[in-house]
């Protein structure tokens, strides 16, 4: 590594400190994205070991130096126009990802233009990691929702069922004997969806996981994350069916954390049984 690189992690600080504190305003006031304040730990982890162990970087033709200086300027572009949108509104998704593939494709850009197309393509994974923490764009969670609310609840109404209690789904609502209780973004799972792509991104990333490998753990993270919401709601229904929806609404957030912290420590050891199973697929 040239002495000049050095300059390169403050670069990157500048680039995503000023996204972390927007970003942070959204997730004081969101509990189920509470996670996304360990973005930034884990992200400067990422790059750190990256650094570690980035192939020497050969400095490009002029020609491609050249070509890289629109792409770095649009990016900043990009980036500077998040920050804008982000400073009134923190929560806007769009916003985020504006901002957030701004900073991170400006990182790989300069990268490239200076260390060559390996070196960048070395710290891609590394310098995407961020954008874990932002908020899914409408056009994809409104129809994730739509699909998982019902499901959920038709579910859990036919286990609680099975074991007793009467209960009845009407869409994402369940009718339980002492009232009603509703599925909402977190009990539908698309929360604990975002703390498994988390995960297993980090995971993937700190160990160097092939992409085969990466393709065999992100399916199993999301079915964990979906299976751990299901027996959520499941419990929370059977509690107003046994106390009320406000007892129910007593557990919600400390189930949620529980849920949480299960569907990481199970993504945990499904990479670990995967690199012992597949060790030739999985890491590169």
């Amino acid at each position: 590594m040239t002495h000049r690189f050095w300059i390169w992690p403050g670069l990157v600080l500048a680039l995503w400190i000023p996204i972390f504190i927007r970003w942070a305003e959204w997730w004081g006031t969101q509990p189920e994205h509470a996670h996304g304040q360990l973005v930034p730990i884990f992200a400067a982890w990422l790059m750190y070991h990256r650094w570690r162990d980035a192939p020497s970087p050969k400095r490009p033709e002029n020609r491609e130096r050249a070509a890289a200086l629109p792409v770095i300027l649009f990016t900043l572009l990009l980036w500077w126009a998040g920050l804008l949108l982000l400073t009134p509104n923190p929560r806007w998704p769009t916003a985020q990802w504006l901002g957030g593939l701004g900073a991170a494709c400006t990182v790989l850009a300069s990268f490239w233009r200076e260390g060559g197309r390996n070196h960048a393509l070395h710290f891609t994974g590394a310098a995407l990691f961020p954008l874990c923490a932002a908020a899914w764009p409408a056009i994809i969670e409104r129809p994730l929702l739509d699909f998982f609310g019902p499901l959920i609840a038709t579910s859990a109404a036919e286990v609680v069922n099975a074991a007793g209690r009467t209960a009845v789904a009407q869409g994402s609502v369940i009718e339980v004997a002492r009232g009603w209780v509703g599925v909402d973004e977190a009990c539908s799972g698309l929360r604990s969806l975002d703390a498994a792509v988390l995960m297993g991104w980090f995971i993937s990333e700190q160990r160097n996981v092939s992409w085969r490998g990466r393709l065999r753990l992100l399916p199993a993270a999301l079915a964990t994350a979906v299976a751990g919401n299901f027996a959520r709601a499941t419990t929370l229904v059977w509690i107003a069916a046994e106390a009320g929806p406000e007892a129910s609404a007593a557990w919600h957030d400390s189930l949620g954390w529980a849920v949480l912290a299960g569907t990481l420590g199970a993504v945990l050891w499904i990479a670990d049984r995967m690199e012992t199973r597949f060790a030739r697929a999985f890491v590169r």
